[in-house]
């Protein structure tokens, strides 16, 4: 159990790494509203997309482009979301015109 809860951790990256490089601390999961404030007011990141995932719920991704820090947060259909991943460098790509710009 101990191992698989290891394997876990590092899979999701919450063992070795603080949760936001950005030095801010971060809740990990809570209210749509509390999540989305802290990273909208400490990093002024700004909706880059959404999809819905397989298990129902909302996966979105948060970016500043001026500054390059990303979040990924999912929100569960009862309201609670959670931060899943975050970094530097996020860059906005062109669509490709053609597959053979891929």
């Amino acid at each position: 159990m101990l191992k698989l809860s290891i394997l876990a951790c590092m899979a999701l990256s919450t063992c070795s790494a603080p949760l936001m490089a950005q030095t801010v601390e971060a809740p990990r999961c809570g209210s749509r509203e509390a999540v989305l404030s802290h990273v909208v007011d400490n990093f002024a990141e700004v909706r880059q997309s959404r999809m819905m995932t397989s298990g129902n719920n909302l996966l979105e991704i948060y970016a500043n482009e001026e500054t390059g820090t990303w979040s990924a947060l999912v929100s569960d259909p009862q309201g609670q979301t959670c931060f899943v991943e975050h970094g530097d460098y996020y860059e906005q790509v062109e669509q490709p015109k053609s597959r053979g710009d891929l």
